[in-house]
C-alpha cells in the first residue's frame, strides 16, 4: 500500500472516530435538553391549594400527572430525537 493510500485510510478512520464522538456529544446535549424541559414542565404545575386558571398548567391534585412526565431519547432512521411527555390518559 502506498503512502497516499495509507493517508487516505487514516483519514477515513479519523473521520469515523470523529463522527462517533460527535454523535455521542449530540446525544448527551439532547438528553440534557430533555431533562430541562421535563423539569420545567413539572415546575409549572401549581400547588395543591392554588386555583386552576384556563390556559395555564393545572393545579396539583394527586401529583400523578406531574410525576408521569418523562423524557426519552430515540433514534428514528438517521435522526436522534428527544420526546418529553406523559402516558397518563388525561394528559
Amino acid at each position: 500500500m502506498s503512502d497516499f493510500q495509507e493517508q487516505i485510510q487514516r483519514s477515513i478512520q479519523d473521520f469515523r472516530e470523529y463522527n462517533i464522538r460527535a454523535e455521542s456529544a449530540i446525544e448527551k446535549a439532547l438528553l440534557k435538553c430533555g431533562q430541562r424541559v421535563e423539569r420545567t414542565a413539572k415546575e409549572l404545575f401549581k400547588g395543591r391549594d392554588d386555583d386552576s386558571v384556563k390556559g395555564e398548567p393545572p393545579r396539583v391534585d394527586t401529583g400523578r400527572y406531574r410525576a408521569s412526565i418523562t423524557h426519552s431519547l430515540e433514534k428514528e432512521g438517521n435522526e436522534t430525537v428527544v420526546y418529553v411527555g406523559s402516558n397518563v390518559e388525561y394528559a
